[in-house]
């Protein structure tokens, strides 16, 4: 839902492949078409920025990769937040709008990642043994929640304060 209340973007199935897409939430309200990749491609998690004027969202791409990316719906330019081998997901933005923060296994376990919008450096949140997921800021952007998995099996919600200074790079 956008930050208004007024529109959704969601993932539209279409012909091998899926499309990020928008609507007004009245009734019977026409679809626009925010995202349409290669053929096979496919759309997850749209998340709207905090003024309404972009999407982050997690998408199957050609060559096997699932990656980041940001559409600036005005213009429709895209930002490659990731573009690489690993399962990148699960986009949040932080409430400022200045960071983007995914899960991705790029060190072959799940840890919580934050792209910078303004200088497009990536930095390391978490550094967990058993894979972080789902990262949620809270409203005053201080605090970050995520699941965690445990040697027991199953998941523990955990959170930690988000200190800029303590991130890896």
């Amino acid at each position: 839902l956008s930050p208004d209340g007024r529109r959704v973007a969601f993932s539209q199935n279409e012909t091998s492949q899926s499309v990020l897409a928008i609507a007004a939430t009245e009734p019977g309200a026409e679809v626009s078409i925010a995202w349409r990749g290669q053929p096979r491609d496919q759309v997850y998690s749209p998340a709207w920025s905090p003024d309404g004027t972009s999407i982050a969202f997690s998408a199957w791409r050609r060559g096997g990769r699932r990656d980041i990316l940001i559409v600036e719906l005005a213009s429709g330019r895209v930002v490659e937040v990731t573009h690489d081998r690993a399962v990148d997901q699960a986009p949040t933005w932080s409430p400022d709008g200045r960071y983007v923060l995914f899960d991705s296994d790029r060190t072959s376990i799940s840890n919580i990642y934050a792209y910078d919008t303004h200088d497009g450096a990536t930095w390391q949140l978490t550094n967990v043994l058993g894979g972080a997921f789902h990262p949620a800021v809270s409203p005053d952007g201080k605090r970050l929640a995520y699941q965690n998995a445990v040697p027991k099996g199953g998941y523990d919600i955990y959170e930690l304060t988000l200190d800029r200074n303590a991130w890896l790079p």
